[in-house]
């Protein structure tokens, strides 16, 4: 159950239609370290394009450096995300790597480049406990389970969640 769990999101990758060709037959440098630049960046999905996700952004990320996209959902971080990895292609304006544009860029070279973290939690088909025990193999206890959910802001939703899961139950005839 837990390979079913986690293999779902790779399929769900490796079944990913592309919104843009793959063309490109540029190489970058073997020992990649160069810059990625995001020049006044504009998208909107196909299916929305009224409403504009991202709006002139402009970014320069260094080699070495780490960055964190913070915003509520719907901002455009996974879509900033997408359009590194030339899941999206944008509206307006160029992305670069070392200088070159990402659709110069071959696209399988890119993603031998380019390593995907999902925000999207894989869930297992056993308890919450379990769940957030998962990774410490049976070595947490459960005082160690309610500090990491309250360390993750879920400790709350959690609680409130079974509370009125318990309180359906009791009302069910």
């Amino acid at each position: 159950m837990k390979a079913i769990g986690a293999s779902r999101r790779v399929f769900k990758l490796l079944d990913c239609v592309l919104s843009i060709p793959k063309s490109g037959n540029k190489c970058l440098l073997r020992n990649y370290d160069g810059d990625v630049e995001i020049d006044d960046v504009w998208f909107a999905y196909p299916f929305r394009p009224s409403h504009m996700i991202l709006k002139g952004i402009t970014l320069k990320l260094k080699p070495g450096s780490k960055v964190g996209l913070v915003g509520p959902s719907g901002s455009g971080n996974t879509t900033i995300g997408n359009l590194i990895k030339r899941f999206d292609k944008p509206l307006k304006g160029n992305i670069l790597v070392n200088g070159i544009p990402l659709v110069d860029i071959s696209y399988e070279h890119l993603h031998q480049k380019i390593s995907i973290i999902s925000q999207e939690p894989v869930l297992f088909n056993c308890s919450v406990e379990e769940n957030i025990a998962y990774r410490l193999e049976g070595k947490a206890t459960s005082a160690d389970v309610k500090n990491v959910a309250k360390m993750a802001n879920a400790y709350e939703f959690i609680s409130n969640f079974l509370k009125s899961i318990k309180h359906l139950l009791e009302n069910v005839d």
